[in-house]
């Protein structure tokens, strides 16, 4: 311009020398003029500029502005004197040469803003500085400096406005940079989008946030022409020229603005053309990015910067790789937020905000507000296009856009429909359009406008009942697939529960069960549901009845209770031995050793001391103890004196010369036993005994006892005195069991067994004696025949204790596994689940007069009782196997046959019924007569049909053997009509009252040589007759024995039984499963029944709802019929169950095995009943079967 002052004005502008009158006139024309103002922009960066006074403060530390890189510089690297300038200290409003400041109007994390008078040019600014000055992140203050250069580039009316950049010396003399900006105090866009969400401000219109968005779009399109690229653009960085939202704009009319500034900038129009809005400006370049061509970049790489909501997906990604096209991005998001009232993502987290930027689609902005037209709608979505080249190529084709929909012309993000482009040619010319409008009524009839309507609305209901079919046909699917994983998942869980109980895992196990009924619950399976609070109650049964412990610093090795049953003593490793009071689980009394000194390399030490042993005196006066010191310590119980440590009696030798020879000195006291009160047996380090009478216990009168056999190294290991005292048992390492005179000390017998014996127990009746030891078996010896009579496995674990319980008929056993494990005494058959321990198991000891027994493991003693039985024994047999089994029709009499004889047994009483029989044939089956009035045993034996009258076994005449040879399975209808009879290849059918034979054949025609018939089931009614034959079966009439059909089976059926109601049949079979198949087809019905070994013999309760099957594996067991699945726990047996019946009121079993024992069983309890909370309260917590230890 000509009258723009020239360079030497502006320089005395700049430095204040000019006088006041020019001063005046130059200030006022910079004011106006932007060339002018660009020409102080470059002096200011030439000279003494604030860019060039950061440039030489440092240029050590500052990235480069142009190239993007940093200086390499030490970590001790300083500013000013070779340390980094201090942060400065504001207290009050700063003080800026040149400017007034008048207050603060924002704050940042790093920055602050002030507004404040320019006093040269006497006009508001806003001043914006960074809170820590030269001391801030080199990067921080690199952007603060470079927004300025950038807002000093994007000439544009709607671009914020800078006057000056500067430093001060702040407070400390820290140089502190500035910006005097034009101030701008109509807000932000994003505090009027928050009072219009609020309801507090009217909502824009659509029109309104198009024409909002041109401007701002022009405006950003003249910073893309000067290569500056935003990437920060969100409501927050638009401000308003005037507080009043609604207030005309006094610098623009409609349809007017400064041409040349626009025109200068590269825009090609002006802005608002509504007069009611405020000027919006684009401010907040910190984080601008020069385009590769003309600048730089002062994020590291890698770096994401921007605002989540406003991010492009490239942006977001951080790839820096980006254009103009984020900027575009971002002002879609904004127009999405002034028409829906949010941005196009939300989340909780910024991450999570990104996450949906890069991956999900932005949702339809008509979904929120569906009164914006398609068009500014298109233009919205096209600018969030995922991919940039789907976007606008530029902001100004995104201007011009937003001005064809202001101008009611079609938009290039949408492609218009002709009605559509009609419709906008109506409105800008309705004369025109009256015209065509009338023309086109005429042309179009109704016929084809309702024709063409009528055909769209038919295929658009086609399309929506096609999509609505397909969407129900997912949704099924995806449900039936969805019920079908819990259904595996809930089945599973179950499984597992029965194996971790099975196991002896029964807390976990139980918490399991709770987790199954939760699944059932959450399925509606009641069945399920039915049989896990089924087997909650049945194994709640065997859980271990709470014990309680005795915790003590050293591992105890032996426990003994005193006379009294209201004390113990524990001793181990300790050296010392503790009484404790049972009742309260506290220690009243502590027993000190005999001060023994050993030599160490400091000095002298008590020597290390273990006790092996420990034994009460019968009236309860006497301790002694002994371990590794081989001798013996006496001590006063003391129960009458109120003294918490008793020092010992006296300290004995318990060996002498004669051992040394043998054992050297490697020498413990092993095992003790009183025989009397004043008479005390111990173990003499060798194989012989001591016998000590400490009738004066200070000075104790012993005398040694040596086997018939001879002294030798075979140690005794441990010895038991015979309740009454007169005989004691001792074992010893090399397998030996002897019995003495414990008076004389005279050998009096002695049997062999197999390997070391740890421990030996003698039965209640003085019979016989058990055994343990290293070899992991337990093995019981009967003292009059020297035979083994039992032997039982310990898993492999090393056997440490045995004992007999003293009024259940129990057989205990410890393990150094953790285990104590329970059988029954007179057959070895396992009783409950063994209790499990954490660390080995010593030997246990009973408490006098009852079942409770102390065993020591781990650290502590426990306080256990023995479980009670689980079944009834019947009968511990002959040895010999049992060959049938069954129940009377009344339920009063079990009759069994083994290989041997026949029985005839009271169930309610357990006890046997007396029987003359006039003949007994070795019976290879027996079944009662289903009619009770004629109260009959009939019986297959290798020669036939037989029967015999019960009780008195009087048999009157002959039965027909029609050729059957040897008869092994008998069935008898119900209603008592008739018997079938299976021989080795026949089947016939008799008349059940006169045993008067009607039919005898063969099951099939095809039956193969040598192949036998293996099992045989009637049907309820009498109809049908199943035999099995090999590995295949034939279903039969009834009446006539002619077949209806085959079955392949695949396996040999050992037993067979139909269901109450004859539409299924459980089928034991060889391959150690049962099967229930449906009786008319032979299909599988529900899953298998497993065993470990083949299915012997199977039942069905008379209601139908449990089946039982026997094994081989030595368990038999209950399932439930509706769902196949296992109804608590297995009824283990010593030997293979070969028979299984049900007694007619369905309450109980009975059990058959091939050691002749036979048990009643009882059925499974009734369901567990609880809510959920209470099932998880009972079995989710392991403290209430077990008491707090005491100490």
């Amino acid at each position: 311009m000509s009258d723009c002052p020239d360079d030497t004005d502006l320089a005395g502008f700049l430095n204040d020398s000019l006088g006041a009158d020019r001063l005046a006139l130059v200030s006022g024309h910079v004011d106006g003029c932007p060339e002018c103002q660009g020409r102080l922009d470059r002096l200011t960066e030439q000279a003494s500029g604030a860019v060039a006074r950061y440039k030489e403060l440092s240029s050590g530390v500052l990235p480069d502005a142009r190239s993007g890189g940093v200086a390499s510089t030490p970590e001790d690297a300083t500013l000013i004197v070779g340390g980094k300038p201090a942060a400065p200290v504001f207290v009050g409003l700063p003080r800026v040469p040149g400017f007034e400041v008048l207050r603060e109007i924002g704050r940042g994390g790093m920055g602050i803003v002030y507004k404040a008078r320019h006093r040269r040019l006497n006009r508001l600014v806003a001043l914006k500085m960074i809170l820590a000055g030269a001391s801030a992140d080199s990067r921080v203050v690199q952007r603060f400096l470079f927004e300025g250069e950038v807002l000093a580039r994007a000439q544009h009316p709607q671009v914020v406005q800078v006057f000056e950049v500067d430093t001060y010396d702040g407070p400390n003399h820290v140089p502190v940079p500035y910006l005097a900006m034009e101030l701008l105090e109509g807000g932000s866009l994003s505090r009027k989008l928050r009072a219009t969400n609020d309801g507090t401000a009217p909502r824009l219109t659509p029109r309104e946030a198009a024409e909002l968005l041109e401007g701002i779009t022009r405006a950003v399109h003249a910073a893309h022409l000067q290569g500056i690229i935003h990437r920060d653009l969100k409501p927050g960085n638009i401000l308003f020229a005037s507080a009043d939202f609604g207030t005309p704009n006094p610098d623009l009319k409609p349809g007017s603005g400064d041409k040349k500034t626009v025109a200068a900038s590269g825009a090609s129009r002006t802005t608002l053309r509504t007069p009611n809005l405020a000027l919006p400006k684009v401010t907040d370049f910190g984080l601008a990015k020069f385009t590769q061509e003309s600048g730089a970049d002062l994020t590291q790489t890698g770096q994401i910067v921007g605002t989540p909501h406003y991010m492009a997906p490239e942006q977001a990604a951080g790839d820096r790789r980006i254009g103009p096209a984020v900027d575009v991005y971002a002002l879609g998001a904004i127009l999405f937020e002034c028409l829906a009232g949010r941005p196009p993502f939300i989340g909780t987290e910024p991450l999570s905000v990104m996450m949906k930027v890069v991956n999900e689609q932005p949702p339809d902005v008509r979904s929120f507000r569906p009164e914006v037209p398609r068009d500014l709608a298109a233009v919205t979505m096209k600018c969030l296009a995922k991919d940039p080249a789907r976007r606008y190529v530029s902001a100004e084709a995104l201007a011009d856009d937003l001005r064809r929909f202001l101008d009611d012309r079609p938009t290039k993000a949408r492609p218009v429909t002709n009605f559509e482009r009609l419709w906008l040619s109506i409105k800008r010319n309705p004369s025109v359009a009256g015209l065509l409008t009338l023309l086109a009524i005429v042309l179009c009839t109704a016929f084809v406008t309702f024709g063409s309507m009528w055909a769209r609305a038919e295929e658009k209901a086609r399309r929506e009942e096609s999509l609505k079919q397909l969407a129900e046909g997912s949704t099924i699917r995806a449900k039936d697939a969805m019920t079908e994983t819990q259904k595996r998942e809930a089945q599973l869980v179950f499984r597992r529960a029965v194996n971790w109980c099975e196991e002896g895992r029964l807390d976990e196990g139980l918490e399991l069960f709770v987790r199954a009924a939760e699944l059932a619950v959450e399925l509606g399976d009641e069945n399920l549901e039915r049989v896990v609070r089924i087997n909650l109650a049945a194994w709640e049964r065997d859980l271990p009845l709470p014990r309680s412990r005795f915790l003590h610093t050293e591992q105890p090795r032996l426990a003994a209770f005193h006379p009294d049953g209201k004390h113990i003593v524990t001793a181990g490793r300790s050296r010392e031995l503790y009484l404790w009071d049972i009742a309260s689980r506290k220690r009243v009394r502590t027993y000190k050793p005999t001060l023994q000194l050993r030599r160490t390399a400091l000095g002298f030490a008590p020597k290390l001391l273990t006790y092996w042993t420990v034994a009460i005196s019968p009236d309860g006066r006497t301790i002694a103890a002994g371990g590794t010191d081989a001798s013996l310590t006496l001590w006063e119980t003391n129960l009458d004196r109120q003294t918490e440590e008793v020092a010992p009696i006296g300290t004995f030798d318990a060996d002498d010369a004669d051992v040394r020879k043998i054992q050297g000195n490697d020498l413990s006291l092993w095992t003790m036993a009183f025989s009397t009160d004043r008479v005390l047996w111990t173990s003499d380090a060798a194989n012989g005994v001591r016998r000590w009478d400490i009738t004066n216990p200070r000075a104790p009168v012993t005398k040694r006892f040596i086997p018939k056999s001879g002294a030798n190294g075979a140690t005794l290991q441990i010895m038991v005195a015979s309740p009454d005292g007169q005989k004691l048992y001792t074992g010893d390492r090399a397998g030996w069991v002897r019995e003495w005179d414990g008076t004389t000390g005279a050998e009096l017998g002695r049997w062999p067994t197999k390997g070391w014996i740890t421990d030996i127990a003698l039965s209640p009746d003085g019979r016989r004696v058990a055994v343990t030891g290293p070899n992991g078996f337990v093995r019981v010896l009967d003292l009059g025949t020297g035979k083994e009579v039992l032997e039982l496995s310990l898993a492999g674990a090393y056997g440490n204790g045995v004992a007999f319980t003293q009024k259940q008929p129990f057989l205990v056993a410890s393990d150094g596994d953790g285990n104590v494990r329970f059988w029954h005494r007179d057959t070895g058959q396992p009783i409950g689940i063994p209790l499990r321990f954490h660390g080995e198991v010593m030997r246990m000891r009973f408490r006098p007069g009852t079942d409770e027994f102390a065993v020591p493991a781990g650290n502590s003693v426990y306080l256990c009782t023995a479980p009670d039985p689980p079944c009834d024994l019947i009968s511990a047999g002959r040895g010999v196997r049992i060959r049938g089994l069954d129940f009377s029709p009344t339920g009063d009499r079990l009759a069994v046959a083994d290989d041997r004889t026949f029985d005839l047994f009271d169930p309610r009483t357990r006890k046997r019924v007396p029987i003359a029989l006039d003949l007994y044939n070795d019976a290879l089956t027996v079944r009662f007569d289903a009619s009770a009035e004629r109260a009959r045993v009939f019986q297959g034996t290798r020669d036939g049909l037989d029967w015999f009258a019960v009780p008195n076994g009087k048999k009157v005449e002959p039965v027909p053997s029609l050729g059957l040879g040897r008869v092994h399975r008998l069935e008898p209808l119900r209603d008592g009509t008739a018997l079938f009879v299976m021989g080795s290849t026949l089947v016939a059918r008799y008349d059940a009252a006169t045993l008067k034979a009607s039919k005898s054949r063969p099951p099939t025609q095809a039956l193969p040589a040598g192949v036998e018939l293996s099992a045989i089931a009637a049907r309820p009614d009498g109809r049908e007759v199943f035999v099995a034959f090999g590995d295949s079966a034939a279903v039969l009439e009834g009446d006539a024995l002619t077949p209806l059909r085959e079955w392949a089976i695949g396996d040999e059926v050992l037993d067979a039984r139909y269901t109450p109601t004859g539409d299924k049949i459980l089928l034991a079979m060889r391959s150690n499963a049962a099967e229930l198949r449906d009786a008319q087809t032979g299909a599988r019905v529900g899953p298998q029944m497993p065993h470990e070994r083949a299915v012997t013999g199977v039942a069905i309760s008379p209601n139908g709802a449990l089946l039982v099957t026997a094994s081989r594996d030595g368990t038999a067991r209950f399932w439930d019929a509706a769902t196949n699945l296992p109804l608590g726990t297995p009824l283990r047996h010593a030997g293979p169950v070969t028979h299984v019946a049900f007694a007619p009121d369905g309450g109980h079993i009975a059990t058959g095995t091939g050691t002749g024992h036979v048990t009643l069983w009882d059925i499974p309890p009734k369901p567990r009943k609880g809510t959920l909370e209470e099932l998880r309260e009972t079995f989710g917590k392991k403290e209430h079967r077990e008491k707090a230890p005491a100490q």
